[in-house]
């Protein structure tokens, strides 16, 4: 599904596996240069557990480069380690992009330049499967004002989050932050509020600690990132597995009712237990807040389901910019694996939606993003990278014990 004549969103739709990811037009002759802020995620091979990773480098000469990294893996917390390593872009049939740290030791990856502002990274050993992207960090700094942010993973059960959190500039996030949660299949029937505080330890440069997060679902201290493509957010209290983005907001109000868009989402069913990944495309309507459009459907073990007819409504987002979406999918005869969805998503600049499912009924839980259509826009019309979320597998805790 294209967004533009650059960027766009995939689904596997295959009876191998199913997953989601998006699609860049690169631009040629690129030398990565500058800092850099990275979110991987995947699974280890040694204990099968969700492994997440999320930090930033600097590149120097010859690529060489230093920087930092929180990992999580299964729940258990590796934060704040020096980070070392070499950009080498592929493809090369022997990789040589690599990350050191001290837990880990030296991973070894493909590297893939879409501008200078966004590579995307594939391991290529045999310690995880991990993949991701880097961004640019021109700005060290936690934005000020509203960041859209949605989150994604659990230990034992699947659970997603998105809202909005609030910074003044001065290392508080305020009390007019908001969150709702999708904690296995039981919704939050009202945004609830949260606060805290975020800071930069002493002498580190484009990291940050979230903490004393008061009335937030989902975790007690996360390691932040501040990057082109979003604050890259990751769970590091020891206690769950939570991961994601947050995007300064720019236009709270805006949904266009004559656009169409394309739509992704990643998650897990729980009735099934399956991995389910949706790609879908659908116009808006003024009249009657409706929705219509088609939805290509894909679940582990059950297969692609293709070309079904999507229809529901929308409402317009309210003044924080949260709206939502309930969406029927096919018919009784050849309905997807759940009938279609309910989402609530949140506005960052009229063009980018990120979301999760709060629809109980299916007991499946998912996030994901869609985005405005603009089929005339020309590669050098779009400026800003594409926003992606990040979508960790969801796993049971494992045996998996700390390395240090």
């Amino acid at each position: 599904m294209l967004q533009d004549s650059s960027h766009g969103l995939v689904t596997e739709f295959d009876n191998t596996a199913t997953g989601s990811g998006t699609l860049d037009a690169q631009t040629a002759s690129v030398s990565p240069a500058g800092s850099y802020a990275f979110s991987m995620f995947g699974a280890s091979y040694s204990s099968g557990s969700s492994f997440v990773t999320v930090g930033n480098f600097t590149v120097g000469s010859g690529g060489t480069f230093t920087g930092l990294e929180d990992s999580n893996s299964g729940g258990l917390a590796y934060p704040d380690e020096a980070l070392t390593g070499q950009v080498v872009l592929g493809p090369s049939s022997a990789p040589s992009t690599t990350l050191t740290t001290g837990p880990f030791g030296t991973l070894t990856f493909d590297a893939f330049a879409i501008d200078a502002t966004h590579l995307k990274l594939i391991e290529m050993d045999t310690f995880a499967t991990f993949n991701g992207d880097a961004y640019s960090q021109s700005s060290t700094t936690i934005p000020t004002g509203a960041l859209a942010f949605t989150l994604a993973g659990g230990i034992s059960a699947p659970v997603a989050a998105g809202g909005f959190m609030v910074t003044d500039g001065a290392g508080n996030i305020t009390s007019a932050s908001t969150e709702d949660v999708n904690d296995a299949g039981n919704i939050s029937t009202a945004p609830v509020s949260f606060s805290g505080q975020y800071a930069s330890a002493s002498g580190e440069t484009g990291r940050y600690t979230l903490t004393n997060l008061a009335g937030f679902v989902g975790g007690t201290e996360y390691a932040a990132y501040p990057s082109s493509g979003g604050t890259l957010l990751l769970e590091i209290d020891d206690s769950g597995l939570m991961s994601g983005a947050a995007y300064t907001q720019t236009a709270p109000s805006t949904f266009s009712t004559s656009a169409g868009y394309g739509l992704n989402l990643s998650g897990f069913n729980q009735n099934n237990s399956v991995e389910v990944d949706d790609i879908a495309e659908f116009a808006t309507s003024a009249s009657g807040a409706t929705v219509t459009g088609v939805i290509d459907e894909n679940a582990t073990g059950i297969g692609p389901n293709f070309g079904l007819a999507l229809s529901g409504t929308y409402t317009t987002p309210d003044s924080n910019g949260r709206g939502q979406i309930a969406a029927n999918a096919g018919t009784s005869s050849n309905s997807t694996l759940n009938g279609g969805f309910g989402i609530t998503y949140y506005t960052v600049d009229g063009t980018t939606f990120p979301f999760i499912e709060t629809d109980n009924a299916t007991g499946q839980v998912a996030m994901g993003v869609f985005v405005a259509q603009n089929p005339s826009a020309s590669s050098s019309a779009v400026a800003k990278p594409h926003m992606f979320v990040v979508r960790p597998l969801i796993r049971a805790k494992s045996s998996f014990k700390k390395l240090k």
